[in-house]
């Protein structure tokens, strides 16, 4: 019986159901459909792992139900702003929670390479991936869907790289500050 409250209340994977999401904006119901067909949809429970920093994988992914944790491995950095010699060593910090809509693995997933960040789910988690094979088939098709989610990318880690820029600007500017005093 739980199992099959569990299905009756994820969400209906449909066009319309993508249209709100940002990496989907600007795409007609006909193109959402399209993506629908190639795209495919992984489950992670609690606390379970979906992505691993140092790891390689080529996939876009979506989240329509649940939450991720996007995480740093540190690997034993110390706080210089903190000089008391008894602050603790970080092995990981949590840089982002992502929601339903939000997307992420787009730097691997356009540039290649391993993952910079773990991500791992914070409640029971439904993930929508389009995998560079199926997106690259759309690109050769010259498919007007696959040209608009890479712009939707560009807009979205144009708009990370800027809040990026800004939390550097704070911290170079708090470091001269302690050193000031």
């Amino acid at each position: 019986f739980i199992e099959e409250w569990k299905e009756s209340v994820l969400p209906v994977l449909t066009p319309d159901f993508l249209a709100n999401i940002p990496i989907f904006r600007g795409t007609s119901e006909q193109e959402r459909s399209q993506l629908l067909q190639v795209m495919r949809t992984e489950r992670f429970d609690a606390g379970e792992i979906v992505l691993k920093s140092d790891e390689e994988s080529r996939g876009l992914h979506v989240i329509v139900e649940g939450a991720v944790n996007v995480v740093l491995d540190v690997h034993g950095y110390r706080n210089p702003f903190i000089d008391d010699g008894d602050s603790p060593t970080l092995e990981r910090t949590d840089i982002a929670k992502l929601e339903i809509g939000s997307t992420f693995g787009e730097v691997s997933f356009f540039h290649g390479g391993t993952h910079s960040a773990t991500v791992q789910a914070v409640t029971d988690t439904e993930i929508l991936t389009l995998t560079i094979e199926d997106y690259s088939q759309l690109l050769a098709k010259e498919n007007i869907a696959a040209f608009k989610v890479a712009m939707n990318a560009a807009h979205i880690l144009a708009d990370r790289l800027r809040k990026a820029d800004q939390l550097i600007c704070e911290l170079e500017l708090a470091q001269h500050e302690t050193t000031a005093r």
